[in-house]
């Protein structure tokens, strides 16, 4: 899974930015980076994160309107019964008109992986779409699934888990393409695997989703994920020997680190096969902003499927997407110097 994958190209990022953000433009030399040479003294010292996030830009081929999946949309759907929720987040697309969607208390790029997210298929088997659930920010976290052509689906999930769920049919909500706006009146879904009386919600309400703008030819920002909190409090030594250590997110991490350049970092990690990753980076007022170019699609077979998948996902022309970016960029900052 990208999410995954890209988790791991964090922490390894995170643990390689650690250690350059101590440049503060000081040249003088200090450790010898793992290979004999000379290093910036500044690198050397304990590192904490302060912001992560990921960004991914877009260019079309035509002027395109695209929804939101971090904004708030306009409006509210209320749960009550049961459990009691405030949705606040909608997304959707039309296959063969057939309208799926879904709609959270927390934004929906928070809880779903784009890249492994194929919407035909997970409607239509809710198990596999659990499975597809991860740990957001917010607990717990509220989600209504619903298709017009198999109807809706409430889960509360509880630090990553299904705790509750509810069914219920096609009638008493409708989705509006048009207006990219879900509506539900009185909408009933009733609990499953429990006893008699079965627990119902119900949902009413109506929620319009957020557009972003995209003229033609013009490099925009589609996604703009604040990542920040999945590495609160992670850090790393990094040693005027050359080595570094940490401990990012659950992955202890420990190599060898050198400056190659004016702007580049290369880092080893030599807890797995000796890779060697390169990074570029700034500095700015005692931070160290480091950046690493990946690739959104390269979880699918091909580019063409990747675009047709965000394209139905952010209701965009179909054939309209001529490029897409992602990068990481994570800001950090030092606190004690490191070993010498």
């Amino acid at each position: 899974m990208k999410k995954s994958i890209l988790l791991a190209l964090v922490l390894c990022i995170l643990s390689f930015s650690v250690m350059f953000l101590s440049c503060d433009n000081d040249s003088s030399t200090g450790g010898n980076g793992g290979n004999g040479g000379t290093q910036p003294s500044a690198l050397v010292g304990m590192w904490n994160l302060i912001t992560a996030t990921v960004t991914d830009i877009i260019t079309t081929n035509s002027n395109q309107t695209a929804i939101d999946l971090t904004s708030e949309g306009t409006g509210t759907l209320n749960v009550t019964g049961g459990e009691n929720a405030i949705l606040k987040y909608v997304a959707a697309m039309d296959s063969a008109g057939v309208i799926q969607g879904m709609a959270s208390n927390v934004p929906l790029i928070e809880i779903m992986d784009l890249s492994d997210l194929k919407i035909r298929e997970i409607m239509k088997n809710p198990d596999r779409f659990k499975s597809e659930l991860k740990t957001a920010l917010t607990d717990p976290v509220y989600l209504f699934m619903f298709s017009t052509d198999d109807g809706g689906m409430f889960i509360v999930m509880e630090n990553g888990y299904p705790a509750s769920a509810y069914m219920g049919t096609t009638n008493g909500f409708s989705f509006n393409m048009q207006t990219y706006t879900l509506t539900a009146t009185n909408y009933t879904l009733y609990g499953f695997g429990y006893g008699y009386p079965q627990p119902t919600v119900l949902i009413n309400g109506q929620l319009q989703g957020v557009f972003i703008n995209i003229p033609a030819n013009t490099p925009t920002t589609l996604i703009n994920q604040d990542m920040t909190e999945y590495f609160e409090g992670d850090s790393l030594a990094v040693n005027a020997d050359g080595t570094y250590t940490g401990n990012l997110g659950d992955e202890p991490s420990a190599g060898t680190w050198q400056v190659s350049g004016t702007n580049t970092l290369m880092i080893t990690d030599t807890t797995g096969n000796d890779t060697t990753m390169y990074f570029t980076y700034a500095l700015s007022n005692n931070n160290f902003i480091i950046t690493m170019d990946m690739d959104p699609c390269e979880d699918f077979d091909n580019q063409e499927d990747c675009f047709s998948t965000i394209e139905q996902l952010f209701v965009l022309d179909e054939g309209c997407i001529t490029s897409l970016t992602e990068q990481m960029t994570m800001t950090l900052t030092k606190t004690v110097v490191a070993k010498p």
